[in-house]
């Protein structure tokens, strides 16, 4: 059947909306074949005619504010080049704004999180940024978050914090409405502000005080539902690292006050910005931040131990002498090749002493540094200050100054005396004894108790042995993520229970996943740029393609807008690229492009004048090639196919 306009206008049902719709349209003929529904063909078809045409972005219509030199307070490159090409302003110490280009990034960079998260049954949610402080009592972290918590108190003289994460707030949300045990795992998360009041902001948007970050949280069942949730978020992690160009390693690491579980951290390994140590071994995969690290360094010299009447001595080519007091073990171990360290800040968990002022000696080999982290775990407990060496002495001739810092504290005559020995420094008797379990020795000339405990204390370096018999090499990275097994910790305190399937109510096991997303974006920058400025990955430019003309011949302007709006045609681009036909020279436009890293520029120019063809850069790579327009989408199109291949 053949409709003319007029005809259409008969259908009642149709008129008014063909009159609005079709009013700037001349619609000779329309054909439908035999028995086609013409009514459900007309109303999915006719908003076709009055389609927009999508806007072109333009490159004199935007604020893009870029500088030509360095900010003088800048000390990493990515700073520095997101400074000068206009995606982001310093406001203060650790504060900072995102402008235009910078928060089309971080839009990319959260599309890409928030696709991977909902493909794994992540819910996104929106969590207030001021805590009230009787939430963060109730899991005891008001205190010990120390001073990196920002605190505020209202008008009502209420105390409130600042989210530096949202642990509490989820969990007491989930406590109020809790599920039934065939709703889990559920898994909420938020890409948000974060504050944390850093003592030393850096490196731009890497390290400040406000920040933006994404946190999910896990509720399970039990600790092996949660084990499987974290395998499942840890993949989609990677899988988010990946579409953003970014090859990361997964290392152990320290909880913090957040858990006393497990937890991992993803780095990608930068020796200009990273501030973490990895320990990794490439023969068995085994990889670890410095605080965390174990490893073996096979010690040769004098050994340490206790004897079966509780007597401290020295070993040495298998000959044992018994020590009569703390001065003769600190010059026999100098004289051997140990040092000695006097850590104040420390005490040993459930131990009865007049340490008030929580002295620790630690005992390791010279020219190995004691592992703060590891220390604290091993004593069981920690001031609410960081611990701190007072002195080391590593020689016979430090002993009297080794004192002499003791007797500030008057503690020359600690009793216990406290003393970590790392396991590779003291040995070992028949059986395989506890790692940290105390022994309690006597020094031979004195009534005076000494505790000991022993473990891993040595901070790891290039070539030590690995715990699984590999060797360790040292590298330096950037955290980009960090998750956590949380366990019961939040859950306890806050009321998030479900039932069991004993049918008797549980406390859920949670995980937290977190990564930080304007730390992304400087990490990005650090891993890929030349001298030239930034080279965007595909997936998170701020533009994809950049259209420049260089010329100002009316011809040359509407072929710049034609060969916009035929890139824009492509899935892969859309809206993503922008036309640069200002009237600025050429050598300006080209510069200002390889600053601000898009994958793809055009030029339409010279070449288009003498030979119809367009000039296409690939910022990746450096490559130039002359294409024709007509065949323009076919070969970006394949070139997109091979950069998403590679990533």
């Amino acid at each position: 059947k053949v409709f003319s306009r007029r005809e259409l206008l008969h259908f009642d049902r149709w008129e008014k909306m063909l009159c609005s719709r079709w009013s700037n349209h001349l619609i000779r003929d329309v054909v439908f074949p035999n028995n086609f529904n013409c009514t459900r063909y007309l109303s999915s078809s006719l908003s076709l005619f009055h389609q927009k045409p999508k806007k072109i972005w333009r490159r004199g219509d935007i604020f893009l504010p870029v500088e030509k030199k360095d900010p003088s307070s800048s000390s990493v490159v990515s700073n520095s080049l997101l400074v000068r090409g206009g995606f982001i302003r310093k406001l203060g110490q650790g504060v900072h704004s995102m402008l235009p280009f910078g928060h089309r990034v971080m839009d990319r960079l959260k599309h890409i999180i928030v696709e991977e998260l909902e493909a794994v049954g992540g819910q996104q949610v929106s969590l207030p940024l001021l805590h009230p402080r009787s939430l963060w009592d109730k899991t005891n972290r008001w205190e010990a978050a120390g001073q990196e918590l920002f605190k505020v108190t209202d008008r009502h003289n209420s105390e409130h914090c600042l989210a530096p994460t949202h642990e509490e707030v989820i969990t007491s949300i989930i406590g109020g409405s809790p599920p039934k045990r065939s709703a889990l795992p559920i898994l909420l998360f938020q890409i948000g502000k974060k504050f944390r009041d850093e003592i030393r902001p850096r490196f731009g948007v890497a390290r400040g005080k406000e920040f933006e970050m994404l946190d999910l949280y896990s509720f399970d069942v039990s600790e092996e539902d949660t084990r499987k949730t974290y395998q499942v978020v840890s993949e989609a992690f990677q899988s988010i690292f990946r579409r953003m160009n970014l090859d990361v390693v997964v290392a152990d690491a320290q909880s913090g006050n957040i858990s006393d579980k497990p937890s991992q951290e993803f780095h990608v390994l930068s020796s200009s910005m990273g501030e973490d140590q990895i320990v990794h071994c490439e023969k068995c995969k085994y990889t670890a931040n410095l605080e965390k690290a174990e490893s073996k360094f096979i010690w040769g010299g004098v050994k340490i131990g206790v004897n079966g009447q509780n007597q401290l001595f020295v070993s040495k080519k298998g000959e044992e002498t018994v020590l009569s007091d703390f001065e003769q073990l600190l010059n026999t171990g100098l004289k051997e090749g140990l040092q000695f360290s006097l850590v104040k800040g420390l005490s040993f968990y459930n131990a009865t002493t007049n340490n008030k002022d929580n002295i620790v000696i630690v005992v390791v080999p010279q020219r190995r540094d004691p592992n703060f982290d590891k220390v604290t775990r091993l004593s069981g407990v920690s001031s609410s200050s960081h611990p701190f060496i007072l002195f080391t002495a590593t020689q016979p001739t430090d002993t009297d100054e080794f004192f002499s810092n003791m007797k500030k504290f008057n503690k020359k005559n600690i009793s216990p005396l406290p003393v970590i020995i790392d396991q590779g420094v003291f040995l070992k008797e028949e059986g395989e004894r506890k790692k940290g379990e105390e022994k309690v020795g006597w020094f031979g000339g004195e009534t005076r108790e000494v505790l000991v405990r022993v473990g891993d204390v040595q901070t790891a370096q290039n070539g030590d042995v690995c715990k699984k018999g590999g060797v360790s090499t040292v590298k330096k990275g950037i955290e980009i993520g960090h998750i956590f097994h949380l366990g019961t910790k939040y859950s306890s305190a806050l009321g998030a229970i479900v039932k069991g399937p004993d049918t008797k109510p549980h406390p859920m096991d949670m995980g937290c996943y977190g990564i930080g997303v304007s730390r992304l974006m400087a990490a990005i920058v650090e891993l890929n740029h030349d001298e030239k400025g930034m080279k965007w990955p595909f997936e998170v430019a701020p533009f994809k393609c950049a259209v420049v003309t260089v010329g100002k011949e009316e011809r040359i302007h509407e072929e710049g807008e034609k060969i916009t709006r035929l890139l824009m045609s492509l899935p892969e681009l859309g809206d993503s690229v922008l036309l640069d036909d200002r009237n600025d020279s050429p050598g300006f436009k080209f510069t200002e492009s390889e600053l601000v890293g898009y994958p793809f520029v055009v030029v339409v120019g010279k070449s288009f004048q003498t030979s119809g063809e367009v000039e296409v850069w690939e910022r990746s790579t450096g490559n130039k090639t002359l294409v024709l327009p007509e065949i323009l989408n076919e070969f970006i199109s394949e070139k997109i196919a091979l950069l998403r291949k590679r990533q």
